[in-house]
């Protein structure tokens, strides 16, 4: 989970490798689909969306069959990809009488973004947020409130919580938190007009980023082509391609 959190997906796939090793000389049902439950966070990152949905899935067999309290918790992680994918109506089935749970809150607070209700979107991931110190195992929450917030308009909230990520990466010593962080920074500047602060930011998100065919690398790739779109046309081009490059990946 720590893995995961941080971006080391290297390091979460050798554990996995380790467990597999293990659950293949031990049968043990409740941490096989833990395990399919931790991969298939750290395969959506990386894009592999396909392979991520068959791990969501396999955890929830192995769940209904016997430790049915841990179902739901896959099912939350199974609906956030699914409003990724664009199937809200399906993660709504997926979270129908699971409101209540804290991993719902999430992809719940994702799926209000989607729908253009921002107000209710900032309500539920602020509620996820500590009044104090952000943690790493805040950051997913953190960086939906930003965008929640740059949504509403609440560009100063944005950049308040901004800062926080950026301490949090710092701390953390992770390549993809300080990019997912500097990559924040960006589209705060660029939503306050200061694109040459936002240029910056976003340069540095995409030398920081690990993963170069992955969704943030898309969406760095985006968001630079949004930034010059008027001004550096065939650059904006350029950043516009890569980033369906990336995205058109996660349909494999």
């Amino acid at each position: 989970g720590t893995c995961e959190f941080t971006g080391d997906y290297d390091l979460a796939q050798q554990w996995v490798r380790t467990a597999a090793g293990y659950l293949e000389r031990q049968s043990c049902p409740f941490v096989a689909a833990q395990c399919r439950s931790t991969y298939a966070g750290v395969l959506i990152a990386v894009g592999k969306w396909v392979e991520a949905e068959e791990q969501l899935l396999g955890a929830l067999q192995m769940y209904e069959s016997g430790h049915r309290g841990m179902g739901p918790r896959v099912a939350a992680r199974l609906a956030d990809l699914r409003v990724r994918q664009g199937a809200l109506e399906e993660a709504e089935d997926l979270l129908s009488g699971l409101e209540h749970l804290p991993a719902s809150k999430l992809p719940l607070a994702r799926m209000h973004l989607v729908r253009g209700d921002t107000g209710g979107s900032v309500a539920l991931v602020e509620s996820l947020l500590p009044s104090d110190r952000l943690q790493v195992s805040h950051t997913p929450a953190a960086q939906l409130a930003v965008e929640a917030y740059l949504a509403e308009g609440s560009t100063a909230k944005a950049e308040e919580l901004v800062t926080k990520l950026v301490e949090v990466a710092e701390q953390a010593g992770s390549q993809l938190l300080q990019a997912e962080a500097a990559l924040w920074r960006g589209r705060v500047a660029a939503a306050g007009g200061k694109r040459s602060l936002a240029e910056g930011a976003f340069a540095e998100a995409a030398a920081a980023c690990p993963y170069p065919d992955s969704p943030l690398a898309g969406r760095i790739h985006l968001e630079r082509a949004r930034l010059w779109a008027s001004d550096r046309p065939a650059e904006a081009i350029q950043h516009a391609r890569a980033a369906l490059a990336c995205f058109r990946a996660l349909e494999s």
